[in-house]
């Protein structure tokens, strides 16, 4: 029987994609909202690249030198020098949407000057450490992380940051800076603070992972080492990947598979944090567990994370919280 090939368009596209997995995979970034990050089409050596998603749900990425600014389909019409609906060809071939899929002669073209994409080197993060104040400790005791537990996840105060031997930050008690370490040069920092641009990191792998068991009954994927720490009190173990949108790797949840019984997720009720769940649980059959809001007729907890539950409503009540939607 001979097959009819679909009119493969945007819509064909994101019926079966999700503009992250795009992204991904011609980027060879992770879709994070809240970095700036080196561009992976061009010879860069700062951050100079966001992603952001407008208000009818499209995600832009953006090279604030004026290199590039496009959507998924404008990144991989750049990358191949190709119109539109070569584009969308391109992207069903890529990740096998139609079974005999054959692009012709238009893809014996080859992406532009920088070859195949990559990533680039990773940039080199140095600071140099501070001292605790009072602040800083009010900070993270509000939302349920002891100073012990700091210390274990290797998390200190900044008091100057360099990239890539570039002085980027100095300390500001109105702009606090933490670092999470996880190597030489390669380091993860956070500005809590700021409305934008709330991270800066090179670090690729799984937050947390050191400091896990070498077994246990429950591990909890969830999306940031601030909530990791608060569910390592609780005597959980957690992980967290880089960012929100993007998941374990197969080698990653098989690996992890064989030292705990129970794998769940609990990523933010948010467009973000549900997409990223529900493409772990495709992919692996991690259970999604959310703090909920309200929407949908869910429970309204108040809050949307572990830590930031716990300072609306204090520790306790928020293990309490966190024991009711995971168990």
């Amino acid at each position: 029987m001979f097959g009819i090939v679909p009119d493969i368009d945007k819509k064909f596209v994101l019926d079966r994609l999700s503009q992250e997995e795009i992204f991904e995979k011609y980027l060879g970034v992770s879709v994070v909202y809240t970095e700036r990050f080196i561009s992976p089409l061009r010879d860069d050596s700062t951050p100079t690249c966001s992603f952001k998603m407008s208000e009818l749900g499209i995600i832009w990425f953006k090279d604030w030198s004026g290199h590039f600014y496009g959507d998924c389909f404008s990144v991989v019409q750049h990358v191949y020098n190709c119109s539109f609906y070569e584009a969308c060809r391109k992207i069903a071939y890529d990740f096998q949407l139609v079974d005999g899929l054959n692009l012709g002669k238009n893809f014996t073209k080859k992406p532009k000057e920088y070859g195949q994409i990559q990533v680039k080197e990773v940039a080199e993060i140095k600071v140099k450490w501070g001292v605790f104040s009072d602040s800083d400790i009010s900070y993270w005791t509000d939302h349920g992380i002891e100073l012990e537990t700091l210390s274990v996840y290797q998390t200190g105060v900044v008091e100057y940051a360099w990239v890539n031997k570039s002085l980027i930050y100095s300390r500001l008690q109105e702009d606090p800076c933490y670092g999470y370490y996880f190597e030489e040069g390669i380091l993860k920092l956070y500005f809590p603070k700021r409305e934008d641009r709330r991270f800066l990191s090179n670090h690729k792998g799984l937050q947390g992972y050191k400091q896990l068991p070498s077994e246990g009954r429950l591990l909890i994927i969830t999306k940031s080492l601030k909530d990791v720490m608060f569910f390592y009190q609780m005597g959980i173990a957690a992980v967290s990947p880089p960012s929100e949108s993007s998941i374990l790797t197969k080698v990653q949840f098989e690996e992890l598979a064989k030292r705990f019984s129970h794998i769940i997720s609990m990523y933010d009720f948010d467009l973000t944090g549900i997409r990223g769940a529900n493409k772990m649980k495709r992919a692996f059959g991690v259970a999604p567990h959310f703090i909920t809001n309200g929407r949908f007729n869910t429970p309204n907890y108040g809050g949307k994370d572990a830590t930031g539950l716990c300072k609306l409503v204090g520790k306790d009540r928020a293990i309490d919280i966190i024991n009711e939607i995971i168990w």
